[in-house]
């Protein structure tokens, strides 16, 4: 009897204390599932860019309206949930829209679309976003970096 008291406290414990342990890669599954989506859109900015003699969307300033132009290249619906037209969450590079991509410099270095706004990794003290270069790469930018890629205009050292 008394071993059942215990282990039904064991389990109580367990089930309350759960969320505290699980917060923090609930956190860093959102951010890869974002880097995912991004990659996928970016692959998506490539296949229209082959299709449209090289060229990008004729507006890249926002991550809507990248979508717009090139969401019926993307397979998987899920992506839709980052890009939700309600949400200002994702900005792009507006200085891109309708250029040809080989005719851009350092495309590994440029970005194409961003995060609005940093967000702290769970259990980091540093902000990071979620960024896409033109060359199609996806990846967690610290803030830091970002400003500067700003000032560089949108190009990551």
């Amino acid at each position: 009897m008394t071993l059942l008291i215990v282990g039904g406290l064991l389990v109580a414990g367990a089930i309350v204390l759960a969320p505290v342990f699980m917060s923090p890669h609930k956190g860093r599954a959102l951010r890869y599932r974002k880097v995912s989506n991004v990659r996928q859109i970016l692959t998506a900015v490539q296949m229209y860019a082959t299709d449209n003699d090289g060229r990008l969307p004729p507006d890249t300033s926002t991550g809507r309206t990248i979508y717009a132009a090139v969401g019926s290249y993307v397979r998987n619906e899920g992506v839709l949930d980052t890009f939700n037209p309600k949400s200002p969450e994702w900005l792009g590079n507006g200085s891109l829209g309708g250029r040809v991509v080989d005719r851009i410099p350092d495309p590994f270095r440029t970005l194409l679309i961003f995060e609005s706004a940093p967000t702290v990794p769970p259990g980091g003290k540093d902000p990071v976003r979620v960024v896409g270069n033109v060359d199609g790469m996806a990846r967690s930018l610290p803030e830091a970096v970002f400003q500067e890629a700003l000032k560089d205009g949108l190009r990551t050292p």
